[in-house]
């Protein structure tokens, strides 16, 4: 009977943003517990770490004692204990539990009732049917901001907004936000390398291994970020469309689309920073350095391929699903697999360089490495719109088409 109303909730989307947050919240509190009070994880395995396993069960234990009186007086403890009262012939005892779950039951029963009354009427309470609702009372209000406004609404658009920046970036910035922020699975996907650098980051500290933390952080923010431009216009879906009518230049849409992930990955990685400077002490500059370095080719040549996958092979987004993914099976296969070798690549280099002693020469390396792969993807932008052009058929057809 719950089920029934939980299901109507979750056809609207701030609830499924709350419900799915509860989840990640869950999941990333059960990895927590899991690292924290498993003795597996410690750093060593002495009498201080068994003395401190004990006392994380009984503080589970203690906090169990409170909240166990809470759980006596819910269905399943009342169920229970009509049993044994039963198997014991307490009969006033019997009668008093089965009286409480009836009770429950009829105010299950209530609520299914109302739910089922609701359904009955032919009232909705999905997206849907609450957008009706805001566009009845919307044009009015717009007529009266028409009305009473001047007629700047006839005024050329400018050109460029503040600091100079051009227009047509700061709008896909917004957006782009808009939609990182209102879809869980790509939140949970940069909010899990930050959580997991809290985690590990002071079990390896004081590891003679300590030094791989940083590049082995940024590697796994980029496993979130970098399938981002393999699917540059699914969430846009038949909206795709307006890209080709408005004008904008194709590259110039990609470009602001690939800026974002670029700052996505630069704020992802100065707060990993942070938290290891604070946890750990701070990383070797020559290798923070190197391993941003590493970052932004690794972007640049991921977006240069992600580009042309995103118009010649899209899958279309809807943010009413929160487990569907954000690109095709062949996208995620070359995503990864580019990540994986220009990983493989840097790792090698970073153990030669730290070997041999010569960290010295890791910032020239990845210097050059990332001037040649930006130099390759600024040159790439030049073809993008006559590609776009070429691939529009195959763009519309995957995006405008009934889900």
């Amino acid at each position: 009977m719950v089920f029934a109303w939980v299901d109507r909730w979750l056809a609207t989307r701030r609830a499924r943003e709350i419900f799915t947050g509860l989840i990640f919240t869950f999941s990333l509190g059960i990895q927590w517990a899991n690292f924290t009070f498993n003795p597996a994880y410690s750093n060593s395995h002495t009498h201080h770490t068994h003395g401190i396993s004990h006392q994380h069960i009984h503080f589970i234990i203690t906090v169990y004692r409170r909240v166990r009186p809470l759980l006596a007086a819910l269905p399943p403890d009342l169920t229970a204990s009509s049993l044994v009262a039963a198997n014991q012939a307490a009969v006033a005892s019997f009668f008093a539990y089965t009286l409480a779950c009836a009770l429950f039951a009829a105010a299950f029963l209530t609520v299914f009732a109302l739910r089922m009354r609701t359904e009955f009427r032919g009232e909705s309470l999905s997206d849907a049917a609450t957008g009706v609702s805001r566009k009845a009372v919307r044009p009015a209000a717009a007529k009266l901001a028409h009305s009473t406004s001047t007629p700047a609404a006839v005024a050329p658009p400018t050109s460029s907004s503040s600091f100079g920046v051009p227009s047509v970036f700061v709008t896909m910035l917004g957006k782009e936000l808009l939609y990182v922020r209102r879809h869980m699975g790509i939140l949970y996907g940069l909010i899990m390398p930050i959580f997991l650098v809290i985690i590990f980051a002071s079990k390896f500290a004081a590891r003679s291994n300590s030094i791989w933390i940083f590049p082995t952080a940024v590697a796994y923010t980029l496993l979130a970020i970098c399938p981002l431009s393999y699917n540059s216009f699914g969430f846009e879906a038949e909206g795709s469309q307006f890209y080709f009518l408005a004008p904008v230049r194709m590259r110039d849409i990609l470009l602001a689309k690939n800026l974002f992930n670029f700052l996505l990955a630069l704020v992802e990685i100065i707060v990993i920073f942070g938290i290891i400077s604070y946890m750990t002490g701070m990383p070797s500059l020559q290798i923070a350095a190197a391993a941003m370095l590493w970052a932004a080719g690794t972007l640049a040549i991921s977006s240069i391929f992600g580009n042309r996958r995103s118009i010649s092979t899209p899958k279309k987004i809807s943010s009413q699903r929160m487990a569907n993914k954000q690109t095709s099976k062949l996208n995620a296969f070359i995503s990864m697999s580019v990540l994986v070798i220009s990983a493989g690549t840097a790792a090698g280099l970073f153990g030669i360089c730290i070997g041999f002693h010569l960290r010295w020469a890791l910032i020239p390396i990845f210097a050059i490495f990332a001037a040649i792969e930006i130099g390759i993807y600024i040159h790439s932008l030049g073809s993008l719109d006559q590609f776009a052009l070429d691939h529009r058929e195959e763009l519309f057809t995957e995006l405008c088409k009934q889900s």
